[in-house]
C-alpha cells in the first residue's frame, strides 16, 4: 500500500505485516486518498479498531486490507469520555510558545471534577418521577387481541363462526361419529391474547435501558472521584502516613478542586445515585420489559392517547423528554465513531505529556536554563538538569516520548487500550505478542485499567467508594528490558506516583547497580588491610566507601605511592635517577585522580534520592562487595537507600547474590513488621514514587530482598 505508517511502539515504519493493539499505528502520509473503517483518514490518524476489534484499510486503486486487534477487555466508558475532555481542555497548551513547565503545572486529574459530585437537576428530577416509571412497568397497558386458535373441546369457552365448516372438513378433529352427529375432540376458539410491546411500552423500555447507562456512567466517574479522595487521604492512619506523598496528592487534589466538603457531598450523592440505579435494575424484570422485544427500537416521542391521557404514561413522557435534553438518544454514525476514537487518542497522549512532565519535575529534573524555549516545530527537545544528574526530553509528533540518559533510553507510549487479555494474565500483554524494541531503548506503554461493570463497583467499593481498578506493578529488573505496561487513568491520583516512580528506577537504578566504583592504577599499592578499599584485580581495587579520619587516607597513599616509586627509581641509577622525582610526582597524580574519580562515583551515591542532600556515611554490607547503605542525616527525611543482595536461590541450590536496588523511606520499615503490608499494592498506596523494589515478609517478620526473577519464581 502507497501509504507511510509509523509504529509507535518503535518509533520507525512497521516490521510486521499488521498492529497488534488498537492505535499502534500512524499514519505518516498518504499519496492516495485512504479510508480507515469505512471514513476517510489522513495524515496523523491511528488505526483503531472497528466494530468486534476489526480494522479495515482501503486505498484508492487497491485492494482493501483488513484485520483484527487482540481480544482485550473493553476501556471503561468513564475514560474514554474523560480523555475526550481532556483533550478538548489541553488543546491550548500545543501553542507556539508553550514551554514543558506549561506542562507540568496542568492537572493530570479529569476535567470538570466539581460537576460529577453533586446531584443534578436531572437527578431529583428522576427521584421524584422514577416511581410512575415503576408503575409502567409493574402494570403497562396493553391492547386486547382476538386470535383463532385450534383448543380441545375441555378448554374451549368461545366457539368461532368458522368452527362448525372447520370440523367439518378436518376429520382429524373428530373424537368420533355418532347418531346424533360428531362428536369433536379439538375445536376452532376465540382466544384473547393482551399484546405488550406497544409504542408507548417500546418506548418505556428503552428508556429504562438509557437510565441504566447513565446511571452507571454517573457511578463510574462519582466512583473515580471518591476513589482519588481515598487515595490522597490516609487520615484513618495518620500517625503511620508517609508525608510527602500525601503532601503531593494533596497539592495536587488542591489544584483541581477547591471545597473542603467533597468528601461528605460525594459520599451522599453515590448513596442516592446507587439507590436510583438499583431500583433501575430491577425493572429489567418487569414484566413490560420481558414482554418489549430487545430489538424493538423507539426513535422519539410522539404524543399519542396514551401519553396524553394515562397519568403514569404522561410522567413516564417527561422523564424522556429531559433525558433527551441531554442528548444522548442519537446513536453516533461510523464517522462520528471514528473521530471519537481519533479525539480519544489526542488526549490520552496529551495525558501522557503531563504525567511524565509532572513525575520528573517531582524528581527534581527540571529543563535547563537553555531549554526554556517554546516547544515549537517538528524536533521538540528539552535538556533537563537536576541534582540527580541530566537527562534530555524528545517529543515526537506521534505523541511518544523519549527521555534519554547516558546509561538507557526510555520510550514512553501511551495507547487507548488495556492490558488484560480475554482469560490471560496480565504479564501476557507485551510478552506473549513478540514485541521487540530498538536496541538500546526500554519500552513502556501508558494504557489505561479494563472497565467494570458497575455492579461489581457497588460491590466492591469500600466505605468510601474505593476501587481498585490498576492491578499491582512490580519494576522490572536491571540487566534484561523487556516491554513494560503500566496503568494509568484520569480517574487516579496516583498516576503521577506510578509514573514517578518508573522514572525514579529507569533513571537511578542504574547507578545503585554500579557500586562499588573501581580505581584503576598502573602501579600496585603496599599490601596491608584497609577496611574502604578491597582489591578487585591486578592494580584494580574496589572502593567500599570513604576512608575515615582514623585510616589511611587518599593523600596518605598517594605519597606512599610517590615515596616507593622514587626510592625504586633512584636506585636504577643513570636517566631514571634524574627523572626519579617528576615520574613519582606523576604516579602520585595519576593515583590521586583515580581515587578522587571514584570518590565522586560516591558522592553521586551518597546524595539522598528523596530529599537531593548529600546523605551520611556510606557503609559497606555482606562480604560480597556489592551491597552498600546510605542513611539520610537529615532529620525530616530520614530515609535509607543502597543495594542488597537478593535472597533468593538459584536451581543448583546456590544464592542468587544479584543487586537489588532499594529505597526505605521515613516509616517504611515499621510499615514491613505490620501486617498492612499483607495487601498486593500496600508500598504503592502508601509511599508511591519513593520506593524502589519492595521487600517480602519472611516467618519472622523481617525483610526479605528478592530480584524480579527469584520475585516471579515466588
Amino acid at each position: 500500500m502507497a501509504i507511510a505508517w509509523i509504529d509507535l511502539l518503535t518509533g520507525k515504519p512497521p516490521t510486521t505485516a499488521a498492529p497488534r493493539f488498537s492505535g499502534q499505528w500512524i499514519v505518516d502520509r498518504s499519496s492516495q486518498r485512504l479510508r480507515i473503517n469505512g471514513v476517510e483518514g489522513r495524515a496523523g490518524d491511528r488505526l483503531l479498531a472497528g466494530n468486534r476489534q476489526r480494522w479495515t484499510v482501503d486505498l484508492e486503486g487497491e485492494p482493501p486490507a483488513a484485520g483484527e486487534f487482540r481480544r482485550l477487555r473493553p476501556v471503561a466508558e468513564g475514560d474514554f469520555d474523560a480523555l475526550i475532555r481532556m483533550a478538548e481542555s489541553l488543546s491550548e497548551l500545543p501553542t507556539p510558545d508553550a514551554t514543558w513547565s506549561d506542562w507540568a503545572a496542568a492537572s493530570p486529574l479529569a476535567p470538570r471534577i466539581e460537576d460529577e459530585i453533586g446531584i443534578r437537576s436531572f437527578d431529583e428530577f428522576l427521584e421524584e418521577r422514577l416511581l410512575f416509571l415503576e408503575a409502567v412497568c409493574r402494570s403497562p397497558r396493553n391492547h386486547l387481541r382476538i386470535e383463532l386458535d385450534l383448543q380441545p373441546v375441555s378448554r374451549a369457552r368461545r366457539i368461532a363462526k368458522q368452527a362448525v365448516a372447520r370440523l367439518a372438513s378436518h376429520r382429524e378433529d373428530w373424537e368420533r361419529p355418532t347418531v346424533l352427529g360428531v362428536r369433536p375432540k379439538r375445536v376452532l376458539c376465540l382466544v384473547p391474547d393482551e399484546e405488550i410491546d406497544l409504542y408507548e411500552n417500546r418506548l418505556a423500555a428503552r428508556l429504562v435501558e438509557h437510565l441504566r447507562n447513565y446511571l452507571a456512567g454517573r457511578l463510574f466517574r462519582l466512583n473515580g472521584v471518591l476513589r482519588m479522595m481515598a487515595e490522597s487521604d490516609h487520615s484513618d492512619h495518620t500517625s503511620g502516613a508517609y508525608w510527602r506523598q500525601r503532601t503531593r496528592l494533596f497539592s495536587m487534589w488542591g489544584e483541581a478542586f477547591k471545597d473542603v466538603s467533597a468528601t461528605r457531598i460525594a459520599s451522599a450523592t453515590q448513596r442516592r445515585l446507587e439507590a436510583l440505579y438499583l431500583r433501575v435494575l430491577a425493572l429489567l424484570d418487569s414484566a413490560l420489559y420481558r414482554g418489549v422485544s430487545r430489538s424493538a427500537r423507539a426513535t422519539g416521542l410522539r404524543f399519542t392517547n396514551i401519553f396524553l391521557n394515562d397519568p403514569n404514561y404522561r410522567q413516564v413522557a417527561a422523564i424522556w423528554r429531559e433525558w433527551s435534553k441531554k442528548g444522548l438518544e442519537r446513536e453516533l454514525s461510523e464517522q462520528e465513531k471514528y473521530l471519537r476514537g481519533q479525539r480519544a487518542c489526542g488526549g490520552m497522549s496529551l495525558f501522557a505529556r503531563v504525567l511524565v512532565a509532572r513525575a520528573l519535575r517531582q524528581l527534581e529534573l527540571n529543563p535547563a536554563p537553555a531549554s526554556t524555549m517554546p516547544l515549537a516545530g517538528s524536533s521538540q527537545i528539552v535538556q533537563l538538569e537536576g541534582k540527580g544528574g541530566k537527562a534530555t526530553l524528545t517529543l515526537e509528533p506521534s505523541g511518544a516520548i523519549l527521555i534519554g540518559t547516558p546509561s538507557t533510553t526510555l520510550r514512553i507510549v501511551p495507547l487507548v487500550t488495556t492490558n488484560e487479555l480475554e482469560g490471560e494474565s496480565e504479564e501476557s500483554w507485551a510478552t506473549a505478542d513478540g514485541i521487540v524494541p530498538v536496541d538500546g531503548e526500554t519500552l513502556l506503554v501508558l494504557h489505561l485499567p479494563a472497565s467494570a461493570s458497575n455492579a461489581d463497583a457497588i460491590r466492591e467499593s469500600g466505605p468510601h467508594g474505593q476501587l481498585t481498578l490498576l492491578p499491582y506493578w512490580n519494576p522490572r529488573g536491571l540487566d534484561a528490558a523487556p516491554p513494560a505496561a503500566l496503568p494509568v487513568s484520569p480517574w487516579s491520583i496516583s498516576s503521577v506516583e506510578r509514573v514517578a516512580r518508573f522514572l525514579r528506577w529507569h533513571l537511578y537504578a542504574r547507578e545503585f547497580a554500579q557500586y562499588p566504583p573501581l580505581v584503576k592504577l598502573t602501579h600496585q599499592l603496599p599490601t596491608q588491610q584497609r577496611g574502604w578499599l578491597r582489591p578487585a584485580g591486578v592494580n584494580r581495587w574496589m572502593l567500599l566507601r570513604r576512608p575515615s579520619s582514623n585510616e589511611e587516607s587518599i593523600e596518605m597513599i598517594a605519597r606512599n605511592l610517590a615515596a616507593d616509586e622514587y626510592r625504586r627509581l633512584a636506585a636504577r641509577g643513570g636517566r631514571a635517577a634524574q627523572n626519579a622525582r617528576t615520574d613519582a610526582d606523576s604516579v602520585s597524580e595519576e593515583a590521586r585522580l583515580a581515587f578522587l574519580s571514584a570518590i565522586s562515583a560516591l558522592e553521586r551515591l551518597e546524595r539522598c534520592p528523596i530529599c537531593r542532600e548529600i546523605g551520611g556515611g556510606m557503609a559497606a554490607i555482606g562480604n560480597d562487595g556489592r551491597s552498600f547503605r546510605v542513611i539520610c542525616q537529615k532529620s525530616s527525611c530520614e530515609a535509607s537507600w543502597g543495594c542488597y543482595a537478593c535472597g533468593g536461590k538459584k536451581l543448583d541450590g546456590g544464592a542468587c547474590g544479584v543487586q537489588v536496588p532499594f529505597i526505605a523511606v521515613q516509616g517504611f520499615e515499621d510499615w514491613i513488621k505490620s501486617d498492612a503490608c499483607l495487601s498486593a499494592n500496600w508500598a504503592e498506596a502508601r509511599f508511591g514514587a519513593d520506593v524502589l523494589s519492595i521487600p517480602q515478609r519472611d516467618h519472622s517478620g523481617k525483610p526479605r530482598w528478592l530480584c524480579a526473577g527469584c520475585l516471579s519464581a515466588v
